[in-house]
């Protein structure tokens, strides 16, 4: 899966090599670097839904 960190698109053929190309937006980074960010990003969703949750109990 390969997931646009920029629009939330999935689409591989937006990799190139090492490269990401979002063929929606244009967007253009290393594709380690937007896999990385795309961690984050589900890990920091995950966390706070999480911590919400423990919150509300």
């Amino acid at each position: 899966m390969i997931n646009g960190n920029a629009m939330s698109t999935i689409d591989k053929a937006s990799r190139q090599g090492n490269r990401y190309i979002c063929r929606h937006c244009g967007n253009e980074m290393h594709a380690d670097v937007n896999a990385s960010i795309n961690i984050l990003s589900n890990y920091l969703v995950v966390y706070f839904t999480v911590m919400k949750k423990l919150q509300a109990s």
